[in-house]
């Protein structure tokens, strides 16, 4: 409300109590006008009314004006406030260019949707180049530093708010005593004048605590920001058992559309590979023109088919086959599941691997003998290596037997053909054989041309158990094609494997907390009593120091006096400081929440030294927008910071952080005998680390925990070089490399 001098109620002390004197009237008489404040309306005005009154409402909110008076009537001043609407604009357009940078990779992917290699490397700049900068836009990131600055600040005006009021007080007092003495003195308009001073000191009690509101309206704001939820990190994709249905199907990188077993290989060494020959029955009924070579001009009946089948019971339920059909980490409420597998093609011993939905890489331990090829040309018994086998179709739990009956095999069955064959060096390649399984050829070996039994030919044919060739303990690479099954719409380009990698990493290093942070950062703000309990609260309620100021003001308004002064001084003392000590505390949990350990660093200076001096570390401690968290920090909370840092170092010794009074931890590291050794820092548990992003896409970003060497080397004060000079300084160091 307006201060209004005519409310302030003033306690004029009483008159002299002597007599009388015959002459002089009475003692005391004051002829004092009825109403004592008569002063211009609205003066001095009040900041809150204008605080209220003036506002502009935008799209994001409501405006109010800055309590800053501008002075400056000359050239200076106008350059002055120039550069101050250029700087704003400076910032705001700074602030722009990670969504400008993150639009532009957007673009890119689209525009690369149907080409399958494109995308995944239009996918990776934008993980690589445009999430990182955007993610740090974002409240969670960006409005910890803002906090800190803003409670520094409400800090530095708690400490002018009791400096002013100490002189105010000191004022206020002076004049309760200038108006006892002009009561004394009757004095009329000494008493006037008094009054209406004492009445505008009070005033400006209440308009110097109106500036809190802005604080106020500031934190109000902020956590109206911080009610409004985002998903960081994009297109995470985290257990399906440990978020909703309806989060899981909002993943733009779930399990349904990554399964693990079309974005990872198999690779076991357990395999059971199995080749059945063909059998063919010779009908009697003849022709008269030539059905098969090997039948003549009769008939002919396939009995059992070549088969080459790959299995393996020992299987865990993440490595199985038929995960392809039945993924096992696909939601039970996602029915039917999606199969993983191309229905609209066949895929066959000519396919190009490059086509095929899967392939397998086989190795086994090869008998000629078993094949009946005898002789040194032949080879020995060795291992065998075929690439690239094409797997033809979806996988079965079916395998078939050599009487042509079926097995379940519950891990997965799949059918395999064509492949490279190579010895087992993986680069010779071994060459196949003609059909009758003994003469060479000039092609490479495959599946059907090296490791193929005869076909059988009979008109009385049998399924022999005897018949084909079972290999144990095969080993195998089980691959999925990404591109082709992406190009087939069963797969998101968001986890093709180099993709998914960058997106893991940059998920997990720079925004992989977020939601963590959030918890935290909300917790913080949100106790400030507006939910029970009693002051210090965590973080300032600044309206309840408001509210204990103006009820301190209040009550000195209705009876100033000097016990009244006394009570208002430890009151409103009493409000600012519980406010300052809430402010202490809020900062020393923000910066906890807002350090980056992939932002923050540390210096090592100089890395070489003598033994009779000491190397400083230097700790900058940053938020995820490379923005010092530690900034002009109160001595009374430095010491909370600096006791959670920790250096780690392998020689020599170490002292303890102690804040510098600007923004830096230092400590010192002393030995009194030469020796190297290497150094790195923990903040509260984290070390600080460094990530390294690559200029080109094919390679691997990665994160190391930074360490610096050192090296002492050893001297006494009583040494000396060459020409008699003591060696004690950085430049003797120098002048020896």
């Amino acid at each position: 409300m307006p201060c209004d001098l005519n409310n302030i109620d003033i306690n004029l002390p009483d008159g002299p109590s002597a007599p009388s004197i015959p002459g002089f009237g009475t003692s005391f008489s004051l002829k004092l006008p009825p109403n004592l404040f008569q002063l211009p309306g609205g003066f001095p005005e009040s900041l809150n009314d204008i605080l209220n009154a003036l506002q502009l409402i935008l799209p994001p909110g409501t405006i109010k004006p800055a309590l800053n008076p501008n002075f400056g009537k000359d050239i200076f001043d106008g350059i002055m406030k120039l550069l101050d609407q250029f700087f704003p604009f400076l910032m705001l357009y700074k602030f722009f260019l990670p969504l400008l940078n993150l639009i532009i990779c957007i673009i890119e992917v689209i525009c690369s949707l149907k080409n399958p290699f494109k995308l995944r490397r239009a996918i990776k700049r934008l993980f690589r180049n445009c999430i990182p900068e955007f993610l740090s836009l974002f409240p969670i990131f960006a409005i910890i530093i803002m906090l800190i600055s803003l409670l520094l600040l409400l800090i530095q005006l708690i400490e002018y708010i009791i400096d002013q009021l100490k002189k105010l007080i000191e004022r206020l007092l002076r004049n309760i005593k200038a108006l006892t003495k002009a009561i004394q003195l009757a004095d009329e308009e000494a008493i006037i004048a008094i009054s209406k001073k004492i009445a505008a000191l009070l005033c400006v009690f209440q308009n110097l605590f109106v500036i809190l509101s802005v604080f106020g309206i500031i934190i109000q704001a902020i956590k109206e920001i911080l009610k409004i939820q985002f998903k960081i990190p994009p297109c995470d994709s985290d257990d399906s058992a440990n978020i909703s249905q309806e989060q899981f199907l909002d993943q733009c990188c779930g399990t349904d559309v990554c399964p693990a077993v079309a974005t990872q290989n198999i690779q076991k060494s357990s395999g059971s590979f199995q080749h059945l020959n063909k059998v063919v029955l010779i009908t009697p009924i003849d022709v008269g023109y030539v059905v098969d070579p090997k039948a003549g001009t009769k008939l002919t009946q396939n009995i059992r088919s070549s088969t080459f089948q790959l299995y393996d019971t020992t299987q865990s339920i993440e490595e199985r086959f038929l995960n392809v059909v039945d993924a096992y980490d696909i939601p039970p409420y996602i029915s039917p599941k999606p199969i993983f597998f191309p229905t609209d093609a066949s895929y066959s011993a000519a396919t190009d691997p490059k086509q095929a939905a899967y392939t397998v890489d086989l190795k086994i331990y090869y008998n000629p003998a078993s094949y009946g090829r005898f002789g040194e040309s032949y080879g020995t018994q060795r291992f065998i290596i075929f690439k690239d086998c094409i797997v033809t179709g979806i996988p079965t739990m079916n395998l078939v037997n050599y009487n042509n009956s079926i097995s379940q095999i519950t891990s997965g069955v799949i059918n395999l053909a064509g492949g490279l064959g190579y010895e087992e060096d993986g680069t010779t390649k071994l060459l196949g054989f003609a059909d009758d399984g003994y003469t060479f050829t000039a092609s490479q070996a495959t599946l059907e041309n090296f490791l193929t039994l005869p076909a059988q030919y009979s008109e009385n044919p049998e399924l022999l158990p005897t018949d084909g060739y079972l290999y144990n303990n095969a080993e195998y690479t089980f691959k999925p094609n990404f591109d082709l099954l992406f190009s087939k719409d069963l797969v998101t380009g968001g986890c093709a494997p180099d993709v998914s990698n960058d997106r893991n990493f940059i998920n997990a290093t720079f925004g992989g907390d977020a939601n963590l942070r959030y918890q935290l950062l909300n917790s913080l703000v949100n106790d400030d009593g507006t939910s029970g309990g009693q002051p210090p609260f965590r973080f300032p309620n600044i309206q309840k120091a408001q509210e204990c100021l103006e009820l301190a003001n209040q009550a000195l308004i209705s009876n100033v006096n000097e016990e009244q002064i006394a009570i208002f001084t430890a009151t409103t003392t009493a409000c600012l400081e519980n406010l300052g000590v809430e402010a202490n505390n809020a900062i020393i949990e923000l910066v906890g929440i807002g350090f980056d350990q992939y932002k923050s660093t540390f210096t090592v200076d100089p890395t070489t030294q003598f033994t009779t001096k000491g190397i400083l570390i230097k700790v900058d401690l940053l938020d995820s927008n490379s923005q010092p968290l530690t900034t002009n920090l109160p001595e009374s909370i430095a010491s909370s910071f600096a006791e959670k840092l920790s250096a780690n170092i392998t020689f020599g010794e170490v002292s303890k952080f102690v804040y510098d009074g600007s923004r830096y931890f230092n400590a010192s590291i002393t030995s009194s005998v030469g020796g190297s050794g290497s150094v790195s820092v923990d903040y509260d548990n984290k070390s600080i680390t460094t990530i390294t992003i690559p200029d080109t896409l094919d390679e691997e970003m990665v994160s190391t925990i930074k360490t610096v060497e050192y090296k002492f080397i050893f001297t006494s004060a009583l040494s000396s070089d060459e020409t008699g000079q003591p060696r004690r300084d950085i430049s003797d160091i120098t002048e020896n490399r």
